[in-house]
């Protein structure tokens, strides 16, 4: 079983894609993640307690379960499930983020001028909540992260995954997975 913790804005698409030709994902997903089929909603398996935690990660129903949010409060990692995740140069992936929301209004702007109003943006005040490290985030949850420094508990966390991919480098990197059982890259 595969736990990808995936950090939006850091190649998680193409991680999900490339393992449904390796894998059999949670059915049914949206990008990896599970879906509610009651409620049509993702299933947010990591608020729930680790003992029900575990039972879901233990199913051999599915190889792969992806979570695009943050992991839970307890942060626990089970045996016989492989963590994965991507991290992305923090800057970078706020860039990205932030081009994403704009719909990509402005793809016939050179790089400089989306440079230059991203630069702006960062500015105002309405920029403080994108300021926040999301990649400590993720790995945290959202509510240890608004309780102050988080780093050394997402460092912890992150020393416990079985691979750390860094975008940069993902495309050699990925061959790392066929430690388990990936073929198809």
């Amino acid at each position: 079983m595969i736990y990808f913790l995936h950090i939006s804005k850091c190649a998680g698409t193409s991680f999900v894609a490339l393992a449904r030709s390796n894998l059999r994902l949670f059915t049914p997903s949206a990008n990896g993640n599970p879906i509610d089929i009651l409620h049509a909603k993702r299933l947010k398996f990591w608020r729930w307690t680790p003992a029900e935690q575990r039972y879901f990660l233990s199913s051999p129903a599915w190889d792969m379960v992806a979570n695009e949010r943050w992991m839970g409060e307890s942060g626990e990692f089970f045996a016989g499930v492989s963590y994965v995740t991507i991290l992305r140069d923090p800057i970078d992936r706020l860039f990205s983020a932030w081009q994403f929301t704009r719909n990509k209004e402005a793809q016939d702007e050179s790089l400089g001028r989306r440079g230059q109003k991203f630069a702006h943006f960062l500015q105002t005040d309405s920029s403080l909540q994108w300021r926040r490290n999301y990649l400590i985030s993720a790995l945290t949850s959202r509510e240890r992260a608004r309780a102050g420094n988080c780093l050394e508990l997402a460092m912890r966390r992150l020393d416990r995954f079985d691979h750390v991919f860094l975008m940069e480098n993902l495309a050699e990197d990925i061959v790392a997975m066929s430690r388990e059982g990936w073929t198809r890259f």
